[in-house]
């Protein structure tokens, strides 16, 4: 019984299909290394000859910093622990903004209410004085009601 040979095609032809896929150091199809490259290089270096046991307790800084860039969890979770101190920041900012917002409108209308109080005054003081009618003498709807 003959064997069938093992024909490697993509040896062959110069193909390059799916070996990149199992270690990111290996020679990728466009030349474009991966973000990675160099974490797995560091773990691959570090825990080569070693065995799997020692690899294991020796290289886990090398091997949790390169599961960290694949996967980036803790990066994700950095970034939502600022994204929300940020609402939290900018809600309380604008907390504040409307408070004042607030206290300048009331200002704003003191202001203009003792501006009024102030010309009321002055108009009592020309009516008194006998520079100007009043509204009580100069309307129709009270003169009727006093007379």
């Amino acid at each position: 019984m003959m064997a069938m040979p093992f024909l490697d095609i993509q040896k062959r032809f110069g193909l390059n299909i799916d070996r990149w896929w199992t270690i990111q150091s290996a020679e990728q199809p466009y030349k474009i290394a991966p973000r990675c490259r160099a974490f797995e290089k560091e773990w691959i270096e570090c825990a080569h000859g070693i065995g799997a046991t020692r690899a294991e307790k020796e290289c886990k800084i090398e091997y949790d910093d390169f599961i960290e860039c694949l996967l980036r969890q803790k990066t994700g979770s950095q970034r939502r622990a600022q994204q929300k101190k940020t609402r939290e920041l900018k809600k309380a900012s604008h907390m504040d903004m409307r408070e004042e917002c607030s206290m300048q409108r009331k200002q704003q209308v003191q202001r203009s209410l003792s501006r009024l109080e102030g010309a009321r005054g002055k108009l009592r003081d020309e009516v008194a004085a006998g520079g100007l009618v009043s509204h009580d003498e100069t309307c129709e709807c009270h003169q009727e009601a006093a007379g």
